[in-house]
């Protein structure tokens, strides 16, 4: 019972790492393009 349990939260940390991963990147990447924006604006 306590594998499972260890198990289980093991899956949960995982699971958040991946999509707190995710969202990160999607801001950086919604950063980048409002740059390009910019300079494209500039030029």
């Amino acid at each position: 019972m306590r594998k499972l349990l260890i198990v289980l939260f093991m899956v949960l940390i995982l699971s958040f790492g991946i999509v707190g991963y995710t969202q990160s990147t999607d801001d950086t990447n919604n950063v980048v393009d409002e740059q390009n924006e910019n300079k494209l604006i500039v030029n």
